[in-house]
Protein backbone atom coordinates (compact mmCIF):
# COMPACT_ATOMS: atom_id res chain seq x y z
CA UNK A 1 0.00 0.00 0.00
CA UNK A 2 3.01 1.87 -0.34
CA UNK A 3 4.00 2.25 3.62
CA UNK A 4 7.97 2.48 4.03
CA UNK A 5 8.44 -1.10 5.51
CA UNK A 6 11.92 -0.97 6.56
CA UNK A 7 11.39 -1.82 9.87
CA UNK A 8 10.62 -5.27 8.63
CA UNK A 9 14.19 -5.69 7.19
CA UNK A 10 15.40 -5.36 10.86
CA UNK A 11 17.52 -8.51 12.00
CA UNK A 12 16.03 -8.55 15.41
CA UNK A 13 12.86 -9.24 14.21
CA UNK A 14 13.98 -12.02 12.46
CA UNK A 15 15.79 -13.49 15.29
CA UNK A 16 12.85 -12.77 17.13
CA UNK A 17 10.30 -14.94 15.10
CA UNK A 18 13.09 -17.31 14.62
CA UNK A 19 13.64 -17.97 18.39
CA UNK A 20 9.99 -18.22 18.96
CA UNK A 21 9.61 -20.64 16.41
CA UNK A 22 12.61 -22.87 17.93
CA UNK A 23 10.90 -22.84 21.07
CA UNK A 24 7.00 -23.19 20.71
CA UNK A 25 7.92 -25.15 17.26
CA UNK A 26 7.02 -23.87 13.39
CA UNK A 27 2.75 -24.57 13.22
CA UNK A 28 1.95 -26.98 10.13
CA UNK A 29 -0.15 -25.66 7.82
CA UNK A 30 -3.68 -27.42 6.78
CA UNK A 31 -3.40 -29.64 3.48
CA UNK A 32 -5.09 -27.72 0.61
CA UNK A 33 -5.25 -30.41 -1.93
CA UNK A 34 -5.43 -28.65 -5.67
CA UNK A 35 -8.57 -29.38 -8.27
CA UNK A 36 -6.19 -30.16 -11.03
CA UNK A 37 -7.53 -30.49 -14.69
CA UNK A 38 -8.33 -33.84 -14.30
CA UNK A 39 -10.38 -33.21 -10.98
CA UNK A 40 -11.97 -30.65 -12.51
CA UNK A 41 -13.63 -32.22 -15.17
CA UNK A 42 -15.04 -35.29 -12.86
CA UNK A 43 -16.16 -32.91 -10.84
CA UNK A 44 -17.99 -31.39 -14.24
CA UNK A 45 -19.31 -34.39 -14.71
CA UNK A 46 -21.51 -34.37 -11.39
CA UNK A 47 -23.06 -30.70 -12.06
CA UNK A 48 -26.38 -30.89 -12.71
CA UNK A 49 -27.96 -28.42 -15.75
CA UNK A 50 -30.18 -26.17 -13.84
CA UNK A 51 -29.42 -22.56 -13.21
CA UNK A 52 -27.62 -23.37 -10.07
CA UNK A 53 -25.81 -26.32 -12.10
CA UNK A 54 -25.03 -23.84 -14.98
CA UNK A 55 -23.54 -21.08 -13.07
CA UNK A 56 -21.22 -23.36 -10.71
CA UNK A 57 -20.01 -24.84 -13.58
CA UNK A 58 -19.36 -21.69 -15.24
CA UNK A 59 -17.50 -20.26 -12.34
CA UNK A 60 -15.33 -23.38 -11.73
CA UNK A 61 -14.32 -22.96 -15.43
CA UNK A 62 -13.54 -19.10 -15.32
CA UNK A 63 -12.15 -19.35 -12.15
CA UNK A 64 -9.55 -22.39 -12.63
CA UNK A 65 -8.80 -20.93 -16.19
CA UNK A 66 -8.41 -17.53 -14.91
CA UNK A 67 -6.12 -18.67 -11.27
CA UNK A 68 -9.20 -16.96 -9.04
CA UNK A 69 -8.83 -16.94 -5.63
CA UNK A 70 -12.30 -17.76 -4.08
CA UNK A 71 -12.45 -14.35 -2.84
CA UNK A 72 -12.51 -12.68 -6.40
CA UNK A 73 -15.51 -14.42 -7.78
CA UNK A 74 -18.08 -15.30 -4.67
CA UNK A 75 -19.60 -12.95 -2.31
CA UNK A 76 -21.34 -12.75 0.91
CA UNK A 77 -24.08 -10.78 -0.12
CA UNK A 78 -25.17 -8.39 -2.98
CA UNK A 79 -25.42 -4.93 -2.58
CA UNK A 80 -25.77 -1.20 -4.32
CA UNK A 81 -22.19 -1.01 -4.21
CA UNK A 82 -21.39 -4.40 -4.77
CA UNK A 83 -20.43 -3.70 -8.40
CA UNK A 84 -17.43 -1.58 -7.73
CA UNK A 85 -16.24 -4.65 -5.73
CA UNK A 86 -17.65 -7.86 -7.36
CA UNK A 87 -17.65 -9.47 -10.55
CA UNK A 88 -20.43 -8.91 -13.15
CA UNK A 89 -22.22 -9.79 -16.33
CA UNK A 90 -20.26 -6.53 -17.83
CA UNK A 91 -16.79 -7.48 -15.83
CA UNK A 92 -16.94 -10.57 -19.31
CA UNK A 93 -16.48 -9.26 -22.99
CA UNK A 94 -16.35 -11.89 -26.13
CA UNK A 95 -13.27 -11.07 -27.99
CA UNK A 96 -12.34 -12.93 -31.30
CA UNK A 97 -13.48 -16.46 -29.68
CA UNK A 98 -11.88 -15.63 -26.68
CA UNK A 99 -12.92 -13.67 -23.38
CA UNK A 100 -11.68 -11.01 -21.59
CA UNK A 101 -12.09 -10.72 -17.68
CA UNK A 102 -11.80 -7.65 -15.61
CA UNK A 103 -11.52 -8.19 -12.07
CA UNK A 104 -12.51 -4.61 -9.98
CA UNK A 105 -10.31 -5.37 -7.02
CA UNK A 106 -8.03 -8.34 -6.32
CA UNK A 107 -5.66 -9.22 -2.98
CA UNK A 108 -2.85 -7.40 -5.08
CA UNK A 109 -5.11 -4.20 -6.66
CA UNK A 110 -5.00 -2.52 -3.75
CA UNK A 111 -6.03 0.76 -5.18
CA UNK A 112 -8.58 -1.08 -7.30
CA UNK A 113 -7.45 -0.36 -10.81
CA UNK A 114 -9.42 -3.29 -12.17
CA UNK A 115 -7.15 -5.98 -14.04
CA UNK A 116 -7.75 -7.28 -17.47
CA UNK A 117 -7.28 -11.17 -17.78
CA UNK A 118 -7.68 -13.26 -21.06
CA UNK A 119 -8.53 -16.48 -21.47
CA UNK A 120 -8.53 -18.47 -24.02
CA UNK A 121 -11.40 -20.94 -25.49
CA UNK A 122 -10.34 -24.28 -24.99
CA UNK A 123 -10.44 -26.92 -27.87
CA UNK A 124 -13.65 -27.93 -29.09
CA UNK A 125 -15.13 -30.62 -27.05
CA UNK A 126 -12.91 -29.77 -23.78
CA UNK A 127 -15.64 -29.99 -21.17
CA UNK A 128 -13.63 -27.05 -19.14
CA UNK A 129 -13.85 -24.75 -21.76
CA UNK A 130 -14.27 -21.14 -19.77
CA UNK A 131 -15.63 -19.43 -22.61
CA UNK A 132 -18.27 -22.26 -23.47
CA UNK A 133 -19.36 -22.01 -19.84
CA UNK A 134 -19.97 -18.29 -19.52
CA UNK A 135 -21.16 -18.35 -23.31
CA UNK A 136 -23.74 -20.99 -21.96
CA UNK A 137 -24.43 -19.03 -18.95
CA UNK A 138 -25.31 -15.89 -20.65
CA UNK A 139 -27.16 -17.45 -23.55
CA UNK A 140 -29.56 -19.65 -20.87
CA UNK A 141 -29.72 -16.58 -18.11
CA UNK A 142 -29.52 -13.32 -19.28
CA UNK A 143 -30.06 -10.45 -17.18
CA UNK A 144 -28.70 -7.04 -16.67
CA UNK A 145 -24.63 -6.08 -17.28
CA UNK A 146 -24.52 -4.80 -13.48
CA UNK A 147 -26.04 -8.59 -12.12
CA UNK A 148 -23.68 -10.69 -10.75
CA UNK A 149 -22.07 -12.39 -13.05
CA UNK A 150 -22.24 -16.16 -11.37
CA UNK A 151 -25.19 -16.18 -8.88
CA UNK A 152 -27.98 -19.25 -7.77
CA UNK A 153 -31.58 -19.49 -6.86
CA UNK A 154 -31.52 -18.96 -3.15
CA UNK A 155 -28.85 -16.74 -1.61
CA UNK A 156 -25.64 -15.27 -2.36
CA UNK A 157 -22.93 -17.22 -4.67
CA UNK A 158 -20.69 -17.23 -1.67
CA UNK A 159 -17.84 -19.13 -0.53
CA UNK A 160 -19.56 -21.57 1.59
CA UNK A 161 -21.70 -22.23 -1.49
CA UNK A 162 -18.66 -23.19 -3.90
CA UNK A 163 -17.14 -25.31 -1.07
CA UNK A 164 -20.31 -27.40 -0.51
CA UNK A 165 -20.82 -27.57 -3.83
CA UNK A 166 -17.39 -29.00 -4.91
CA UNK A 167 -17.24 -31.24 -1.96
CA UNK A 168 -20.69 -32.76 -3.01
CA UNK A 169 -19.75 -32.90 -6.49
CA UNK A 170 -16.12 -34.78 -5.26
CA UNK A 171 -18.87 -37.50 -3.44
CA UNK A 172 -20.74 -37.63 -6.13
CA UNK A 173 -17.27 -38.49 -8.59
CA UNK A 174 -16.41 -41.22 -5.86
CA UNK A 175 -13.45 -38.82 -4.60
CA UNK A 176 -12.82 -38.23 -1.44
CA UNK A 177 -13.56 -34.51 -0.10
CA UNK A 178 -11.21 -34.36 2.59
CA UNK A 179 -8.73 -31.60 2.23
CA UNK A 180 -10.65 -29.73 -0.29
CA UNK A 181 -11.11 -25.75 0.14
CA UNK A 182 -11.73 -22.72 -1.46
CA UNK A 183 -8.35 -22.27 -2.88
CA UNK A 184 -7.91 -25.26 -4.42
CA UNK A 185 -8.81 -24.34 -7.69
CA UNK A 186 -6.70 -21.50 -7.99
CA UNK A 187 -3.76 -24.45 -6.33
CA UNK A 188 -5.07 -26.55 -9.22
CA UNK A 189 -4.32 -24.02 -11.85
CA UNK A 190 -0.65 -23.75 -10.71
CA UNK A 191 0.15 -27.58 -10.28
CA UNK A 192 -1.71 -28.32 -13.82
CA UNK A 193 0.61 -25.84 -15.56
CA UNK A 194 3.33 -26.69 -13.47
CA UNK A 195 2.54 -30.17 -14.89
CA UNK A 196 2.00 -29.01 -18.11
CA UNK A 197 5.87 -27.50 -18.29
CA UNK A 198 4.85 -24.07 -18.68
CA UNK A 199 7.35 -21.87 -17.37
CA UNK A 200 7.93 -20.76 -13.74
CA UNK A 201 7.70 -17.10 -14.86
CA UNK A 202 4.57 -17.76 -17.07
CA UNK A 203 2.61 -18.67 -14.45
CA UNK A 204 3.62 -16.58 -12.05
CA UNK A 205 2.18 -13.99 -14.63
CA UNK A 206 -0.97 -16.06 -15.60
CA UNK A 207 -1.71 -16.27 -11.97
CA UNK A 208 -0.69 -12.83 -10.46
CA UNK A 209 1.90 -13.31 -8.64
CA UNK A 210 3.97 -10.77 -6.94
CA UNK A 211 6.04 -12.55 -4.44
CA UNK A 212 7.71 -15.59 -4.87
CA UNK A 213 5.06 -17.75 -3.46
CA UNK A 214 4.64 -19.44 -6.72
CA UNK A 215 7.63 -21.40 -6.04
CA UNK A 216 5.50 -23.56 -3.36
CA UNK A 217 4.03 -25.18 -6.54
CA UNK A 218 7.32 -26.19 -7.99
CA UNK A 219 8.58 -27.95 -5.03
CA UNK A 220 7.93 -31.37 -3.77
CA UNK A 221 7.75 -32.75 -7.18
CA UNK A 222 8.27 -36.52 -6.46
CA UNK A 223 8.74 -37.52 -9.91
CA UNK A 224 11.92 -34.84 -10.00
CA UNK A 225 13.61 -35.97 -6.33
CA UNK A 226 13.41 -39.69 -7.47
CA UNK A 227 15.38 -38.89 -10.37
CA UNK A 228 17.76 -37.08 -9.12
CA UNK A 229 18.27 -39.58 -6.38
CA UNK A 230 18.57 -42.44 -8.80
CA UNK A 231 21.11 -40.06 -10.69
CA UNK A 232 22.95 -39.67 -7.36
CA UNK A 233 23.88 -43.64 -7.47
CA UNK A 234 24.05 -44.74 -11.40
CA UNK A 235 26.44 -41.45 -12.40
CA UNK A 236 29.84 -42.78 -12.90
CA UNK A 237 32.52 -42.52 -10.29
CA UNK A 238 35.57 -40.09 -10.98
CA UNK A 239 38.03 -40.25 -8.50
CA UNK A 240 39.47 -37.60 -7.04
CA UNK A 241 42.95 -37.02 -7.87
CA UNK A 242 45.97 -39.53 -7.11
CA UNK A 243 47.86 -36.10 -5.96
CA UNK A 244 49.56 -37.19 -2.30
CA UNK A 245 49.26 -34.66 0.73
CA UNK A 246 45.53 -33.55 -0.89
CA UNK A 247 42.11 -34.23 1.44
CA UNK A 248 39.27 -34.79 -0.75
CA UNK A 249 36.50 -34.08 1.92
CA UNK A 250 32.72 -33.92 1.07
CA UNK A 251 31.09 -31.64 3.38
CA UNK A 252 26.95 -32.30 3.84
CA UNK A 253 24.76 -29.11 4.71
Amino acid sequence: MGYDAAAFDDPRLERIIRGGKRYYGDVDKRDRFPITRETLVRILQQLPDTYDGVNIKAALCVGFSAFLRAGEFTYDKWEESSPNFCLTRSSVTFENGNIILTLPTSKTDYFRKGVRIPLAAAPPGSPMCPVAAVQTLFDRFPTSPSAPLFARTFGPFSRDHLIKTIRKALLDAGLNPTGFSGHSLRKGAAVSAVAAGIPRDEIKLLGRWKSDAIDLYFEHQPKTILQHSKSLHSSPLVPPADVPGILVAITVG
